[in-house]
C-alpha cells in the first residue's frame, strides 16, 4: 500500500447513521402470527391460524453480534430454564428488555406494517417499538439476527449466514465520502 492510500484510508468520513458495514436484507414474508393457538403445560399442542402478515417485507440488519446480544440471549435460555414463580418472570422480563435493547442496535430498517397495514416506524435505536412486536415477531428477528429464521430452523436447516440467495441479500450502501 503507497503512502497516498495509507493517507487516503486515514481521513475517511463516514456519514452519520450509515452503517460502515453492508447491511443484510432478510426477507419477512414467512414470519407467521397465530391465532386460535392452543397451549398446554407450556407447549403448542394446537399451531392455530397462521396469518402472514409480513408478506413482501422485509428487515435489514447489522451481520455482527455485539457481546451484549450474546449476554441477553444467554439470560433468556436461563430465564425460561428455570421455574416458574415471580423470580423467573422479572428474570425473563430483565432478559427479553435487554434483548429489545440489543436487537434495537441491530436491526437497522425495515418496511413492516402492523396488523392494521399501517407503517412502522423505523427499529434503529428504538428498544420500546421492539418490546411492542408480537412474539411471533420477536422471535423471528432473533432468528434473523443469528443467521437464520424460524421457518429455516424448523425444516432442519443450519443457519445461513446470509449465503441463501433467496433469503437474505446484500443492502446497496450508499456511497461513502473519502
Amino acid at each position: 500500500m503507497g503512502k497516498d492510500e495509507t493517507a487516503m484510508k486515514a481521513t475517511r468520513v463516514y456519514e452519520k447513521g450509515v452503517s460502515k458495514i453492508p447491511l443484510e436484507r432478510v426477507d419477512a414474508s414467512e414470519l407467521a402470527i397465530y391465532t386460535n393457538q392452543v397451549i398446554q403445560n407450556g407447549e403448542v399442542v394446537q399451531q392455530g391460524d397462521a396469518h402472514f402478515i409480513h408478506e413482501d417485507e422485509w428487515v435489514e440488519l447489522v451481520p455482527t453480534r455485539t457481546m451484549e446480544e450474546y449476554l441477553s440471549l444467554a439470560e433468556l435460555a436461563s430465564a425460561t430454564s428455570i421455574k416458574n414463580d415471580a423470580e423467573s418472570g422479572m428474570a425473563l422480563a430483565r432478559s427479553l428488555g435487554a434483548l429489545s435493547e440489543a436487537l434495537a442496535k441491530r436491526v437497522v430498517h425495515w418496511n413492516w406494517t402492523d396488523v392494521m397495514g399501517v407503517p412502522m416506524d423505523q427499529p434503529f435505536g428504538r428498544p420500546d417499538l421492539i418490546r411492542s412486536l408480537h412474539n411471533e415477531e420477536l422471535l423471528w428477528l432473533v432468528g434473523a439476527a443469528q443467521g437464520e429464521t424460524p421457518d429455516q430452523r424448523g425444516n432442519g436447516s443450519t443457519p445461513s449466514q446470509g449465503t441463501s440467495s433467496t433469503r437474505r441479500a446484500k443492502s446497496p450502501s450508499p456511497a461513502r465520502a473519502s
